[in-house]
């Protein structure tokens, strides 16, 4: 989103283009059919591919710009940002139907339940890390407002 307000594109749109990762994972409903004909990992590998491919030209994103202007590089970071979006989204089904199939019902709930609690734990230490090394440097924690960021 940073990207897109640098390039000048207005809020609205930026809004937009935010809110393509959310509402593509409707996207996901596609996913448990195909995952059940193919099978989740060929599903998951597939998009995932798909995914780095298809996010491969944003790198052109400054080309285009001086090229043909900032409505060019606008249309190209949109269409790779959709694109991403909606492969990472058959993707990531895909890959919660992969993790159902390999490990066994039982543990499930210890899996999902440790995975959880990591998840917790890392975004604590890098908060208090933030917070701790903000000292000199807590404009960096501002947002355009001025406000602190999670204040």
């Amino acid at each position: 989103m940073l990207h897109a307000r640098a390039l000048g594109i207005d809020r609205g749109s930026v809004g937009i283009l935010n809110s393509l990762l959310f509402f593509s994972g409707i996207l996901g409903v596609l996913t448990k059919a195909l995952a059940e004909r193919f099978g989740s990992k060929r599903v998951l590998m597939a998009g995932w591919t798909m995914r780095n491919l298809l996010v491969l030209p944003i790198v052109l994103v400054p080309v285009v710009m001086a090229r043909w202007g900032t409505g060019a590089a606008a249309v190209l970071l949109f269409v790779t940002a959709g694109l991403f979006c909606m492969t990472r989204a058959l993707a990531g089904i895909a890959w919660s139907s992969w993790q159902h199939e390999i490990i066994p019902p039982g543990q499930l709930g210890r899996f999902f339940a440790a995975e959880m609690t990591m998840q917790r734990l890392l975004a604590v230490a890098f908060g208090i890390f933030c917070f701790a090394h903000s000292g000199q440097n807590g404009h960096r924690f501002r947002d355009q407002s001025g406000q602190f960021v999670g204040a």
